[in-house]
């Protein structure tokens, strides 16, 4: 089955980014400092995307990953997972051979490549898994920066007790401005900020970096892929998406086998460098 060979794919994978990020002895390691920076407003998902390419570069590189201190607020949003590895920014000052540690900033990467899988930020896998597909890859980044705590895991066991992880699929569409552009979901509008002297707009005359980054797959695709893996696969599927229509495609598709649980909204993207405004032309 598909499934089978994917999961050896993933066990696989995790077992390489953890010997790789846990060596014997830190003080003497090559490192990769992955700078926490930002360059404008991210959220969870975002700081995750980027900083998931830090261990890529690791594998690519032959170096363990240590997270720098330039954003402590990144470090709490991975405070309820598993550490990435056990060197540290002390290891790094035991042994100050500039050879030894090389800075690497995720979202500036000269490393990154345009693909098809990945036009809009640039792609990066590791060489030894090219043939796998980028998604694929990024599937493993993401599953390893979010290994759970015991007490996460607790957590989650304990509210979820009555819809069993193992057993449900959680699907994101992200659709509206991820998938359209902001001139089509917030117009071309004139905003002005309610607490600063400063007019804004919106759209394709604002400057505001809010392309339409991806095609917008249906329901049924997601199904189709789920479908491919295993036929003792998930019995409930939970979709979190920003489209208020999706009831719709929801009914199209619920005579498959599976039960649909409600519907979790996720927020449009306020874009980037815009706070809260009042329009006032349009």
């Amino acid at each position: 089955m598909l499934g089978d060979k994917h999961t050896e794919w993933t066990k696989e994978a995790q077992e390489v980014l953890f010997i790789q990020n846990h060596p014997y002895d830190c003080s003497n390691s090559d490192i990769l400092l992955c700078s926490t920076r930002v360059n404008k407003f991210q959220g969870t998902g975002s700081r995750l995307f980027f900083l998931g390419r830090c261990l890529t570069e690791a594998l690519n590189t032959g170096r363990a990953v240590v997270l720098s201190e330039e954003l402590m607020s990144t470090h709490e949003m991975l405070r309820p997972f598993k550490p990435w590895g056990n060197c540290s920014i002390q290891d790094i000052k035991l042994n100050m051979k500039i050879s030894r540690t090389k800075r690497y900033f995720p979202m500036d990467a000269p490393s990154l490549t345009k693909s098809s899988e990945m036009p809009a930020v640039g792609a990066l896998y590791p060489r030894r898994y090219s043939e796998r597909g980028y998604w694929w890859w990024k599937a493993q980044e993401i599953t390893y920066a979010l290994r759970p705590t015991s007490e996460t895991f607790e957590f989650l066991k304990k509210n979820f007790k009555d819809i069993p992880l193992g057993d449900t699929a959680v699907f994101q569409i992200r659709r509206t401005d991820k998938t359209q552009g902001c001139a089509i979901i917030y117009g071309n509008g004139l905003f002005k900020e309610k607490n600063k002297h400063k007019d804004f707009f919106t759209g394709k005359n604002s400057g505001i970096k809010c392309k339409k980054e991806a095609t917008a797959p249906r329901l049924w695709e997601f199904m189709e892929a789920l479908e491919k893996f295993s036929t003792d696969g998930p019995k409930s599927i939970q979709v979190v998406t920003d489209d208020s229509q999706i009831s719709v495609e929801i009914s199209s598709v619920s005579k498959r086998g599976y039960e649909f649980l409600k519907p979790d909204p996720a927020p449009k993207r306020i874009p980037d460098k815009v706070c809260t405004r009042t329009l006032i032309m349009n």
